[in-house]
């Protein structure tokens, strides 16, 4: 009798330190989850994974904030979860984020006169409202007194 609840408590570590899960999380319209992760890293956590708080981000990461977050506890870290009795001390989890631009910024062949032209606009001060309201004025005054006046 003995022996055999022995082996069942061996076989509930083996299958918890199998037991691995995954947490899919979006920001923004997303992104997938191909290529190299732009964040790969190892979160800590203690007491059966009820304490810890690391924060992402995400819009340094992903200047677009479209991403996709992937935490997961993988089989390396469960076993040093058991290691650290049972995840009771320790317990770590891998999180990934993958983001849906490249990071690099477009670029535009605008004439100067044609950029002139949009900066001098209402429809340039209606985008600046949009955007940033408390610039409009700025905006306001630099088209009417700025180098750019007429």
């Amino acid at each position: 009798m003995r022996r055999s609840l022995s082996l069942l408590l061996v076989g509930l570590l083996l299958l918890s330190i199998l037991g691995c899960w995954r947490h899919a999380y979006t920001a923004g319209a997303g992104a997938p989850m191909t290529g190299e992760p732009r964040y790969d890293k190892w979160h800590h956590h203690f007491l059966f994974a009820l304490v810890g708080k690391e924060n992402l981000r995400i819009n340094e990461i992903c200047p677009s904030g479209n991403a996709t977050i992937n935490e997961k506890v993988s089989f390396t870290n469960g076993l040093v979860a058991m290691l650290c009795l049972g995840g009771l001390i320790y317990y770590p989890s891998t999180v990934e984020v993958c983001c849906a631009d490249t990071g690099k910024t477009g670029e535009i062949d605008l004439p100067p006169e044609k950029a002139k032209e949009f900066v001098m606009s209402e429809d340039f001060v209606e985008m600046v409202r949009d955007v940033a309201p408390e610039r409009e004025g700025e905006v306001v005054a630099a088209q009417k007194h700025g180098p750019l006046a007429n």
